[in-house]
């Protein structure tokens, strides 16, 4: 356990989820994207919030894949984990395989090499050819979503029997102790 808490203690987006309790009982949500290109949402079928993504890639005209890849375990390496763990429902957004204007199968072939001779490797850095046309849509992707989460009349809930749902109750009922 202790190995863990340091192996996330350095990912800079897990940092907030080690403040206080009685801080993060106050957060309600958690996102994050990564070179998002398509619409893919990872850890799907975890929460209320796959509702909201998939209404938003809908309003793009994108679809909604779930992990292509789960027997990477990315869920429990993500920045989103740490939140998750204290029980606030979280969601990363990251680019699918598929691209426009290429011919199928190219996203997965440049994401497999990438994988295999860049990730996290001294090659690992911005190159000139990279195309970003798409960051527009995706960032609006972002804030659709955190708005439409921040302007519901619910907070986002775990789905019932998720492996963060009791930590998400843990939480909750410590914010409602205080309210009295």
């Amino acid at each position: 356990r202790e190995r863990l808490d340091d192996a996330l203690a350095r990912v800079i987006g897990t940092r907030y989820a080690l403040v206080p309790r009685k801080e993060l009982e106050r957060a309600f949500e958690n996102s994050a994207n990564d070179a998002l290109i398509g619409a893919l949402l990872r850890f799907e079928g975890k929460s209320s919030l796959d509702a909201v993504v998939a209404e938003v890639a809908r309003l793009q005209g994108r679809s909604m894949l779930g992990d292509l890849f789960p027997d990477r375990g990315s869920y429990y390496r993500s920045d989103q984990f740490s939140f998750a763990r204290q029980g606030v429902p979280a969601i990363d957004l990251r680019g699918g395989i598929d691209f426009v204007g290429r011919p199928e199968g190219w996203g997965r072939k440049l994401g497999d090499e990438w994988l295999s001779h860049h990730y996290h490797q001294v090659s690992d850095e911005y190159h000139d050819d990279w195309d970003f046309s798409g960051i527009a849509e995706d960032a609006r992707a972002v804030f659709l979503v955190g708005r439409r989460v921040a302007e519901a009349e619910e907070q986002p809930r775990w789905n019932p029997g998720d492996e963060f749902e009791a930590a998400r109750q843990r939480s909750l009922q410590g914010t409602a102790t205080e309210s009295h």
